[in-house]
């Protein structure tokens, strides 16, 4: 009868470690799907020919390095309608393995400097023929848990003062 319990109770506790496992992985391939849904709007949108390398940091992160004194989740809480800051901590925790979909860039020709090429970017004579917008920068955007809200920063890169975030409402399927 014990040895019942236990194999019953093992088994219980397997199918809910898997299950578990299969809702992260999809909030990833969720996150991943609208990250790169909104991200692809904004370069059409705004005409960007030229784009940096995503970097691997959150925004909150990218933003305590830039100005340790702002905080910048406080803002991100209230736009996005969270509870805390621990919901957006779990939120953008879901953004580590971002991967910019790049069929979508070879398809409209976007070129993607990587971030270690930056000094000789600035060397190149012919970048302004290569990139006449300018190369834009982006953050992994932050979502609400419906995925019907965003948070996300972009610009112009290379400039002394960073660009304020924006807050996306995902409304007639567009962003």
């Amino acid at each position: 009868m014990i040895k019942e319990k236990s194999i019953f109770s093992v088994l219980c506790f397997s199918l809910l470690l898997l299950s578990c496992k299969k809702e992260i992985a999809e909030t990833k391939l969720d996150y991943n799907q609208k990250a790169n849904e909104l991200i692809q709007q904004i370069i059409l949108d705004e005409s960007c020919g030229c784009i940096l390398e995503i970097p691997k940091e959150s925004i909150s992160k990218i933003n305590a390095a830039e100005n340790p004194l702002s905080n910048i989740g406080e803002k991100i809480i209230i736009d996005l309608g969270l509870k805390n800051q621990k919901e957006l901590d779990s939120l953008e925790n879901i953004s580590k393995n971002f991967d910019l979909d790049s069929s979508f860039l070879e398809q409209n020709s976007v070129v993607v400097f990587k971030r270690n090429t930056i000094k000789e970017i600035s060397k190149d004579n012919n970048i302004l023929k290569k990139c006449p917008n300018g190369i834009q920068y982006f953050l992994k955007p932050i979502f609400n848990k419906k995925y019907d809200k965003a948070y996300i920063r972009y610009g112009e890169a290379f400039m002394c003062l960073s660009t304020p975030g924006a807050t996306y409402k995902f409304e007639n399927d567009r962003w």
